[in-house]
């Protein structure tokens, strides 16, 4: 019994069952019926068990987030995958270019409703940090305070959700029909990846757990602390009252806690695995 394949996602398929391929998985592709189902050549599985752990991690970086979080999400698991291998995934990161200040400019002043000329007086066209979720801006409101603005990579939700359809397609036929998944449990290891990238893209519960922070440090210090800035141009010590929002694509963080936003984007750029 072969893979039933949503056309939609035929170009990813591909890509998955040559990385398969490519690291030596020529088993886990014939049994899924993937080579079949896609028209590949054979002779692609001449490269079968020749690249090296190093290559895989490259391999990962290469096809974007989702993947760079399933390499992550590996390194954890010695039971699946020989120690050049952990030690290689432990490493990855997330090499990308950052988008065009355009874009930057158009998804700010599409959350604030005004252009970035009339919310800050000073907007750092090259970010501070940058990663496949996103990059922060240096920048400085109308009265002189400066904020760290982290701004969402156009169309990363989107990506990353057709990313995750065609993984979960793969991962549930091979749960199901063969012993790997049974062992593996592939279908778990990719709900884990999904929650850990939609929490990392929810800016606003990011904005809520700065707040609570700052909240605290300001009860500690008898005083000062920060301010999160939500997307409708407001400061606010708290959450409530923010207009209600399905998502943003911008958060803007003022005083003390706007360290913690560039730390955390750096992490995302250069960090070990720490998935649990």
């Amino acid at each position: 019994m072969g893979i039933s394949l949503n056309p939609k996602h035929l170009k990813r398929y591909k890509d998955i069952t040559l990385l398969l391929i490519k690291h030596g998985r020529s088993d886990v592709v014939k049994h899924a019926g993937l080579q079949d189902a896609l028209n590949l050549d054979a002779s692609v599985e001449t490269t079968a068990g020749q690249s090296k752990a190093d290559e895989l991690a490259h391999d990962l970086e290469k096809m974007g987030p989702t993947f760079i979080k399933l390499g992550q999400l590996l390194s954890t698991r010695a039971d699946f995958l020989p120690p050049a291998y952990i030690h290689a995934l432990t490493r990855l990161q997330d090499k990308i270019d950052p988008f065009p200040f355009e874009q930057v400019e158009a998804i700010v002043s599409g959350e604030l409703g005004v252009r970035i000329s009339k919310a800050f007086s000073e907007f750092e066209e090259k970010p501070l940090a940058t990663a496949s979720l996103g990059q922060v801006h240096r920048a400085a409101m109308l009265d002189g305070r400066v904020v760290m603005v982290k701004v969402q990579r156009p169309g990363i939700r989107e990506i990353i959700a057709e990313d995750m359809e065609a993984l979960e397609e793969i991962a549930g036929f091979l749960d199901k029909h063969t012993p790997w998944g049974k062992r593996y449990e592939f279908g778990k290891m990719l709900e884990e990846i999904r929650r850990s990238l939609w929490r990392e893209l929810d800016y606003r519960q990011e904005a809520r757990n700065l707040s609570t922070l700052a909240c605290t440090e300001a009860m500690n210090l008898d005083g000062g602390g920060s301010s999160t800035f939500w997307a409708d141009g407001k400061t606010r010590n708290s959450v409530a009252g923010s207009r209600e929002r399905s998502r943003s694509d911008v958060l803007i963080v003022v005083g003390d806690q706007s360290t913690s936003v560039l730390h955390a984007l750096q992490g995302e750029a250069h960090r070990e695995a720490q998935v649990r």
